[in-house]
């Protein structure tokens, strides 16, 4: 009889060990709006900031979220731009890792930016090319502030690549 106290209290302990080490699933639900600063001079001197937005889903355990992202941004064209304003839809999947408190995170993006640019000939560009984005943020009641660095390659070849500085402002609710 005491064996079976002894194996059954062994039980009931491994128990609530092995409930204390399993975590629930979590789903988040992010959206935001940004302003992009072009970074890099060739940039900087064919398009001005851009306004957007974005949205997004993460999903994991613990600490590590897996996410994927939608967005919209319009850079308008300076003076000296005769190619118009650059419209951008980046599509990115990504990871999202808390550090502090559960408060604090840094992301890693990757994907693809649908862009399309105008110009003076009314005739489109459109091109699709990878793009990356590394970043910080610090999440309080809902309220998330980003800031991140993201690059691609603009449509205008003679640009090369674009990269830009990201402030983000938005919410994100645990679902």
């Amino acid at each position: 009889m005491k064996s079976k106290i002894i194996v059954l209290l062994s039980l009931i302990c491994c128990g609530y060990a092995v409930n204390a080490q399993f975590k629930l699933p979590k789903a988040l639900l992010f959206a935001n709006v940004n302003y992009a600063s072009p970074a890099n001079e060739k940039f900087n001197v064919s398009n001005r900031g851009a306004w957007g937005g974005e949205a997004g889903l993460g999903l994991g355990l613990g600490k590590t979220l897996i996410t994927g992202t939608v967005g919209y941004q319009v850079f308008g064209m300076k003076v000296n731009n005769l190619g118009g304003d650059l419209q951008v839809i980046p599509l990115k999947a990504g990871i999202r890792q808390y550090v502090a408190l559960g408060k604090v995170f840094f992301l890693g993006n990757v994907g693809t930016a649908f862009q399309s640019f105008d110009n003076t000939s009314n005739t489109r560009i459109k091109t699709n090319n990878f793009m990356w984005e590394g970043g910080v943020g610090v999440k309080l009641i809902g309220l998330e502030l980003q800031g991140t660095y993201s690059g691609w390659q603009h449509p205008m070849g003679t640009i090369g690549n674009a990269t830009m500085l990201n402030l983000k402002l938005g919410w994100s609710f645990k679902l």
